[in-house]
């Protein structure tokens, strides 16, 4: 390999060597589980570290069959940890990826919060993100499972299982003191003021990138970059687009696909495309919710599920074990959230219950005070109730809706 190419990252090995076997963006994407935009950037950075100014003058650069023997015999990358289970179609979040990709590779960036709503997808975006950068690590990457961790000083000893070091903390910080990798740390909300100890990781070794999933960001204000995860792009219920055009908004996409995984028979046209839009909308967009909903058209239709959702009935789809139990109903997901809640801010969530639509700051005060809470803790409440994501702000920044 030359001397030039040394600068590159394996990743960027990778696809310069597809690049000059003449694969094309969506190629070299697909053959490596990239988006097409992240296929693109590497393209860029490959260009930018050689000095080049083409596809055709890196294909010119490489020499194909030595960089992909070096590939080949350099050895695995480490993380070696168990990943979990996701579906090789990840619908709706190709901008996402790329955003996020984009901020954990700059040299700044160590630490990276990816928050939203239960059942929003934050996991199943991470998990992604991760595999397509591990290469850009000589550690490769991890995935450590915070989800059956409840006290926080557990949190040191379960990165150090994964990462393969000893249990005791500054023991860990040694051995990862030298480390390129990337962690990944998921459900970080039970475990909040564990972030003492990762801020405590990041100063001690620099070469080790964090991402996490949390419902509630790590509070780190030096540190953390947080990226609030939205639901899934919604149609216009009032202005419908023609069938085709339909099926390829996000949300919708995403129930086609999971309808048509439990029933191939499952039959989409101009009426069941209405239905299927005032489904999603109904469920704001959250992919948790919209999967159950059309796991469900198995057993019932559309238009039935819909009228359940109308009556505010829980949608019951029977999940298997690739569905955590804390995600076998929305409910049970947003249970989790509620579970981590003050008492005064389970109050407040209660009282929020009666808007319908959304509500502003005013209304707070009119409906939401008494008994002990006064209108300036009732705004701090509310603050609380955005921060752990179970109450969002609206475009525009004067109005709240809850999840």
């Amino acid at each position: 390999m030359g001397a030039d190419l040394e600068r590159l990252t394996r990743r960027e090995l990778e696809i310069g060597a597809l690049v000059a076997e003449g694969l094309t963006y969506r190629e070299i994407a697909d053959k490596l589980f990239i988006s097409n935009r992240t296929a693109e950037w590497h393209v860029e950075q490959i260009q930018n570290k050689l000095g080049l100014r083409s596809r055709s003058q890196i294909a010119a650069r490489f020499a194909q069959a030595e960089v992909l023997r070096s590939l080949r015999t350099s050895g695995e990358s480490a993380g070696k940890a168990l990943w979990p289970a996701q579906p090789s179609l990840l619908v709706g979040r190709e901008r996402e990826t790329a955003e996020i990709s984009q901020l954990l590779l700059r040299p700044d960036v160590r630490l990276v919060t990816v928050t939203g709503p239960p059942g929003v997808g934050k996991t199943s975006l991470g998990v992604r993100i991760a595999q397509e950068l591990a290469d850009e690590f000589s550690g490769g990457a991890c995935f450590v499972d915070l989800s059956a961790i409840r006290e926080p000083t557990l949190v040191p000893s379960a990165i150090a299982q994964v990462v393969g070091t000893r249990p005791k903390f500054q023991e860990m910080l040694s051995a990862l003191r030298t480390k390129q990798m990337m962690i990944m740390l998921d459900n970080f909300e039970q475990v909040l003021t564990a972030a003492a100890n990762i801020a405590e990781l990041l100063v001690a070794c620099g070469g080790i990138k964090i991402l996490v999933t949390s419902r509630e960001s790590l509070h780190l204000l030096r540190w953390e970059h947080e990226y609030p995860l939205k639901p899934l792009q919604l149609p216009d219920v009032d202005r419908l687009p023609a069938p085709a055009e339909l099926s390829s908004v996000p949300s919708v996409a995403l129930f086609l696909e999971r309808a048509r995984a439990r029933n191939p028979e499952f039959d989409y046209g101009p009426s069941a495309g209405a239905t299927i839009a005032s489904i999603c909308v109904r469920l704001d967009g959250i992919p948790l919710a919209i999967e159950l909903a059309a796991a469900a058209t198995k057993s019932m239709p559309p238009a039935r599920i819909l009228s359940r959702l109308i009556e505010r009935s829980e949608i019951l789809a029977q999940t298997g074990p690739d569905f955590p139990s804390r995600h076998r109903s929305l409910n049970e997901a947003i249970g989790t959230s509620y579970a981590l809640l003050t008492q005064d801010e389970r109050v407040i969530f209660g009282r929020l219950g009666v808007f319908n639509g959304g509500f502003d700051l005013e209304a707070l005060e009119a409906v939401c005070t008494g008994a002990g809470i006064t209108p300036d803790y009732a705004v701090q409440l509310l603050v609380g109730l955005v921060e752990k994501s179970l109450v969002q702000l609206q475009p525009g920044g004067a109005r709240y809706a809850l999840l």
